[in-house]
């Protein structure tokens, strides 16, 4: 059985989405570890560079262009990133030829319609946040799957009403799914960041050796990133594939 075909299983647990994710990982590490040095390392490497004080409330945009241009193409990278990851994820379901130049173009194609989608969903779920919270809280639910949808299926703005078809008739599984593989996650970055945290302490005193550290956990935290998005992949394709069954 295909992993696609695998995916079409209504009966699918989170435990799944965890095998899934982490074989598709573990077959294409060397493509995850492509978007690692394309995208996560050169942002590292930008905001080292990037002047900026001890005092992060003393940081002047206007009178520090730099700061304002590192954090505008660290954005474009780290969203291009994303949908560059689900792209290779669905591709590895498919069994289709990976070329990675051609995955980070395509995510570089879709990076204005998942802006505006990020814009407008955002702003929907604020005003929800606004209304007594409950409103919000039931809208980002409801536009989860909006990045995966503009990244994988060529939706603009309408990937919002693609996610909301996706999850209408089963919000509480949405949400307990996509809270449980979050929290899981979460619980692995800190303890992640804690260790990578510590070790840059270690070594603050030696010259070279704090720059070589943040790159480092540039590098560690930007392959866990994908493994996670890879998971996340997985549990929108099987909600997909279910939702608009095909033969």
């Amino acid at each position: 059985m295909t992993q696609q075909q695998t995916l079409k299983n209504p009966q699918l647990e989170i435990g799944d989405y965890f095998d899934i994710g982490w074989s598709i990982f573990k077959d294409n590490l060397s493509n995850f570890l492509v978007l690692v040095l394309v995208i996560d390392i050169p942002i590292a490497i930008l905001q080292l560079l990037s002047p900026t004080p001890e005092d992060p409330s003393q940081i002047d945009v206007a009178a520090s262009p730099v700061v304002l241009v590192v954090g505008i193409v660290s954005i474009v990278l780290s969203l291009v990133g994303v949908l560059s990851a689900f792209i290779l994820t669905e591709s590895a379901v498919l069994n289709r030829p990976i070329e990675m130049s051609a995955i980070i173009q395509q995510g570089f194609s879709r990076f204005l319609p998942s802006l505006l989608v990020i814009i407008v969903g955002g702003i929907l779920t604020l005003i929800g946040f606004l209304l007594l919270i409950v409103p919000g809280i039931y809208l980002g639910n409801l536009f989860y799957f909006s990045f995966d949808a503009v990244a994988l299926r060529g939706c603009g703005l309408d990937g919002l009403s693609y996610s909301r078809n996706l999850v209408k008739g089963q919000w509480w599984k949405i949400f307990g799914r996509a809270f449980l593989l979050s929290f899981a996650f979460l619980i692995l970055f800190l303890i992640l960041a804690f260790g990578l945290g510590f070790a840059s302490i270690v070594v603050s005193a030696i010259p070279l050796l704090p720059e070589l550290m943040e790159l480092a956990s540039a590098f560690v935290l930007g392959l866990v990133s994908y493994l996670f998005l890879a998971i996340l992949t997985v549990f929108f394709l099987n909600v997909d594939y279910v939702r608009n069954a095909t033969p």
